[in-house]
């Protein structure tokens, strides 16, 4: 497998931002990566990010406006939040940071449906997220929540209404409302007419 350093996928990421699209061969990068702000168009199932800094974050890419899909292999924590990313892809990280959290998709408004299987908490502040597609979260940050969907219109499954999935209140009142409407519908007799 390939190694590189981070500067030296900045540099060639900032000449040719779709760069990883045309990935046939593993590409490891071995220091953190920092990337907010940057062009960047594409990762790849190809790139493996195994550098850490010293809280367990291995890469970040806040505000790259023109990454449309989370993809790729991280050691750690990675950091998507105010991106373009509208889809979760072949994203795999091996282990949260030193608080429990995987990943950050906050203000990702492109962003419809929350997917993917994560080691710790990820959170979805402010994002786009309408509904949960196939969504696994293994373990929860150090205050106990698996997921954050502040700041989201969505519909939640009944399986993320625990505590452990933390959400506005409006939110969560809808929930109640819907599984009570539920409930009251599966206990009316069948009507003939």
């Amino acid at each position: 497998m390939k190694q590189i350093i981070a500067r030296q996928f900045r540099r060639v990421v900032n000449s040719y931002p779709a760069w990883a699209r045309h990935l046939t061969e593993s590409v490891e990068i071995t220091d953190y990566c920092y990337m907010a702000g940057s062009g960047i168009t594409h990762l790849s199932p190809f790139l493996y990010f195994v550098g850490l800094d010293k809280s367990g974050q291995t890469a970040c890419f806040t505000n790259c406006y023109h990454l449309k899909v989370a993809e790729g292999n991280f050691a750690g924590y990675v950091d998507f939040s105010e991106s373009g990313v509208e889809k979760i892809g072949d994203l795999h990280i091996t282990a949260p940071d030193k608080n429990g959290i995987a990943a950050l998709f906050d203000d990702c408004e492109n962003l419809k449906v929350a997917e993917g299987t994560f080691p710790g908490c990820v959170s979805f502040i402010e994002s786009g997220i309408t509904r949960v597609g196939e969504l696994t979260i293994t373990q929860p940050n150090t205050n106990g929540i698996k997921a954050y969907f502040r700041g989201c219109n969505v519909r939640l499954p009944v399986e993320f209404f625990g505590p452990e999935y933390e959400m506005d209140a409006a939110t969560r009142q809808q929930i109640l409302e819907r599984i009570a409407a539920g409930d009251a519908l599966k206990g009316q007799p069948e009507i003939e007419i």
